[in-house]
């Protein structure tokens, strides 16, 4: 990462982490996923941009896109950060009981 980036993605992240405290969780979205994009090979970045979307996606019951996001940045230091595996056997956790229970219910 050069030192022009810095700024640009210290920046960044704080306007997610403002979106998120303000409860919009469309606009941080955005961003992380802009951050993929733009960022793609800064290896730490994706990987935290990853499990941040997975962890927003989650919020907003966006299950199998959570999971995905999460396995990514699973993927990127298996073994090293222990709760990414543990929030990807939640998600799949959660998505088996949102759909059992959504066949059930109509909404």
């Amino acid at each position: 990462m050069t030192n022009e980036d810095v700024p640009e993605l210290q920046s960044i992240w704080d306007d997610a982490r403002r979106f998120i405290e303000r409860g919009d969780y469309d606009k941080a979205v955005e961003i992380y996923q802009y951050i993929l994009i733009r960022y793609s090979d800064y290896l730490i970045t994706v990987e935290h941009a990853n499990a941040y979307l997975g962890d927003i996606l989650l919020t907003l019951r966006q299950l199998d896109t959570a999971e995905e996001h999460i396995k990514k940045a699973i993927n990127f230091s298996p073994g090293i950060r222990p709760v990414y595996p543990v929030l990807a056997t939640q998600v799949s956790s959660d998505t088996i009981l949102f759909r059992s229970s959504a066949r059930l219910h109509t909404f």
